[in-house]
């Protein structure tokens, strides 16, 4: 059992695989620790630091119907990392609720759990919520536990741009632009015309 800055308790497990506690940043842990004391205090299985096939989250939190992977994400992870992690979590069953900065909310809280998160205040960490407004972290994650906010994950529908391709759309030419491409079609014809009319080469009848 750790203790976070601000005194929270939380397990923490030895370093082991792709692992990267030991070089997480104060905030990441007050976040995980928050996480993991709000779902223990209401009586949830929860952990840090679980790994599964592929994956592994930072506060692992089982109810009777979902198993749940909060993710706090302070650093630069892509639009494009967040997705194949999602894809990860989905395989084994375990719905992902991501806690990150604004731009990856924007971009896919459409299709899966994302939230976007504070920690620029330790003793104040907030989660923004849709018509909402920032509230505190505990109360994001007893409102997802208590099902007050209903998850939702839809990766399939999700076409990211990296796939997407732009459609093609036909030449438009203007009025003067036909009339041009005309006088010139009916020009070339017309020389070949001529060019048959005055050819030495024309057969006789």
């Amino acid at each position: 059992m750790a203790t976070s800055k601000l005194g929270k308790p939380f397990f923490k497990h030895k370093r082991r695989g792709d692992c990267t506690s030991e070089h997480e940043s104060e905030a990441h842990r007050e976040c995980k620790a928050l996480i993991y004391t709000t779902a223990r205090d209401m009586d949830f299985e929860a952990d840090t630091e679980v790994a599964g096939n592929g994956w592994i989250a930072d506060v692992l939190v089982s109810t009777q119907e979902v198993t749940i992977a909060f993710e706090v994400q302070l650093a630069g992870q892509t639009v494009k990392k967040t997705v194949e992690r999602s894809l990860c979590y989905r395989a084994s069953g375990v719905m992902p609720v991501w806690l990150t900065k604004a731009s990856i909310v924007e971009e896919l809280s459409s299709y899966i759990p994302a939230f976007e998160l504070d920690a620029t205040d330790l003793s104040n960490i907030r989660v923004r919520l849709p018509e909402v407004g920032f509230v505190p972290l505990e109360e994001v994650v007893r409102k997802i536990l208590m099902e007050e906010i209903l998850l939702k994950a839809d990766l399939d529908a999700y076409v990211p741009p990296w796939h997407q391709t732009e459609d093609t759309e036909p030449l438009a030419l203007s009025d003067e632009a036909l009339k041009v491409l005309g006088y010139l079609v009916l020009g070339g014809l017309g020389m070949i015309f001529l060019a048959y009319l005055f050819s030495p080469h024309k057969p006789r009848r």
